[in-house]
């Protein structure tokens, strides 16, 4: 890309701020659970297991989610230049979705229209710190 706005000139120069500006980004959008930067080649996998999505808006130069998926380490000035662009733009996005009902039930739950049977008894057990003294048993060898 011949005059990119968004290059600061070389290889070199131009990995730090596409390296830190993809990782922060990261890092929010996980809700602080992923610390180690860009996945790069394993974008695709790092980002389901996040439950995020990269998403790249229409723009002229045709930059796609496709472009990301790669070590930043192993892309050349123009790939650079596409990213830094799209970045610098605003047209890349991570994105997560939260539910509007954070304290919902998961796991062996009747569904509330469901009717219980009499005998059933929920048991709730409310997670928190360890109690001093008590541990989960270890199995007998």
């Amino acid at each position: 890309m011949e005059n990119c706005e968004f290059s600061l000139g070389t290889l070199k120069a131009n990995r730090p701020p596409i390296r830190e500006q993809l990782g922060w980004a990261i890092h929010k959008a996980s809700k602080g659970k992923w610390c180690n930067g860009w996945p790069g080649a394993d974008t695709v996998n790092q980002l389901k297991l996040l439950k995020l999505s990269l998403r790249v808006d229409e723009n002229p130069l045709q930059v796609g989610p496709e472009e990301f998926c790669k070590p930043i380490s192993n892309m050349q000035i123009g790939e650079q230049e596409r990213i830094l662009t799209a970045i610098g733009k605003g047209w890349v996005h991570l994105e997560r979705r939260d539910t509007s009902n954070p304290t919902r039930a998961i796991g062996d739950v009747e569904e509330e229209a469901d009717e219980a049977a009499p005998d059933v008894q929920v048991v709730s057990v409310t997670v928190g710190p360890v109690p001093p003294g008590e541990s989960v048993p270890k199995k007998p060898r």
